[in-house]
């Protein structure tokens, strides 16, 4: 088969949500296209991007930096829009290691070197918009998820997948805002869309769903809830295997539903599952940890666990506190959980100490 036709492949297997069989065609790819530099250069970013979808995060980087070598050599003959892809990918990964600001840094030098109102102007914008989420810039965040839709719409169409992340995207935005009403619509065509395009048993249309799912367990809706999550889940772990961060990130997301229906030992048990994970793949400082710590934190607290609930909130602070922005609504929470947890203790000596004082 030609490098193209191998891409091509490629480029479905990882659309459909298989990743490993992705990887494994790009590696054909890579080795027909020698001495054809673009083809090669593409080779390589399908190379990073199914190892970032398996979480291989050194793997990847060392693919988004061939690329990005090879697309920025004068003399390798390679397209503006394949450095851009090169650039845009590493950014990525940068994000997803939790390095933000770097992140931002590179995702606003892509977007100079774009024509205004392309596809590489919305897929960077949406890039860029995510990261200002995960710092909790959410204003900066909003318009440039807008501009990125209002681009595919014109250019796609509406019930394009793209259109689809769009929407999740600003779902997810309307989440972190705490307007659930505003995040439920959202997060429901972003799943039509999908749904449509791709079908059931997708890890994509399993992202969108989780996303909805996490909307109604905060409106209260949780027998849906749960549903919906279980069933994701068992996508992710069919699909990607169980130590995946999809199946971690949504173990965190079913803890949640199980300790609102009063389920604390199994919560507790998701919760941990979670975090050990989320552990090993990204490492303990990763910010990606803290919204989990915070929970368990009020878990915790909730069975009257009170020493090891205040010491997820210190952590879920001191991850989270030189990474993003004051006002991140995680890191409030966890200072405003670490403080009521301060006052109950100090209550508590008071009526210890009065009690004392009254049998004497």
């Amino acid at each position: 088969m030609t490098p193209a036709a191998l891409l091509a492949d490629g480029l479905a297997l990882r659309g459909r949500g298989a990743p490993a069989d992705a990887r494994a065609v790009a590696v054909d790819a890579f080795r027909a296209a020698a001495g054809d530099d673009s083809r090669t250069v593409e080779a390589l970013l399908l190379l990073g991007r199914s190892s970032l979808d398996l979480c291989e995060y050194d793997e990847a980087a060392r693919y988004f930096d061939r690329a990005v070598a090879l697309a920025e050599r004068p003399d390798a003959g390679t397209a503006a829009p394949l450095l851009v892809c090169a650039l845009c990918d590493r950014a990525s990964l940068a994000r997803t290691l939790g390095r933000y600001l770097e992140a931002e840094a590179q995702f606003r030098h892509v977007l100079a070197l774009i024509e205004p109102g392309t596809l590489d102007e919305a897929a960077a914008a949406n890039e860029l918009a995510v990261t200002f989420r995960f710092l909790g810039r959410f204003a900066e965040a909003e318009p440039l998820y807008r501009r990125a839709l209002e681009i595919v719409e014109t250019s796609l169409s509406p019930r394009h997948p793209s259109a689809a992340t769009l929407l999740h995207n600003l779902a997810g935005l309307a989440y972190a805002r705490g307007d659930y009403a505003a995040a439920e619509p959202l997060a429901r065509r972003s799943v039509e869309i999908r749904q449509e395009a791709l079908g059931d048993g997708n890890t994509h249309v399993a992202a969108d769903a989780a996303q909805l799912a996490a909307t109604l367990d905060a409106l209260g809706r949780l027998d849906e809830a749960e549903a919906i999550l279980r069933q994701a889940l068992e996508v992710f772990e069919d699909t990607l295997g169980p130590n995946h961060y999809e199946v971690a990130f949504n173990l965190g997301q079913l803890g949640a539903v199980v300790f609102q229906r009063g389920r604390y030992e199994e919560a507790e048990g998701l919760y941990r599952r979670a975090l050990l994970l989320l552990e090993i793949l990204l490492g303990p400082q990763h910010p990606d940890l803290a919204a989990m710590l915070n929970n368990l934190g009020v878990l915790l607290a909730e069975r009257a666990l009170a020493a090891e609930a205040a010491a997820q909130y210190r952590r879920s602070i001191a991850i989270l506190g030189p990474r993003v922005e004051p006002d991140h609504p995680t890191l409030v929470a966890s200072r405003q959980n670490l403080a009521a947890l301060a006052s109950s203790a100090r209550a508590r000596s008071g009526e210890r100490a009065r009690a004392r004082a009254n049998v004497t």
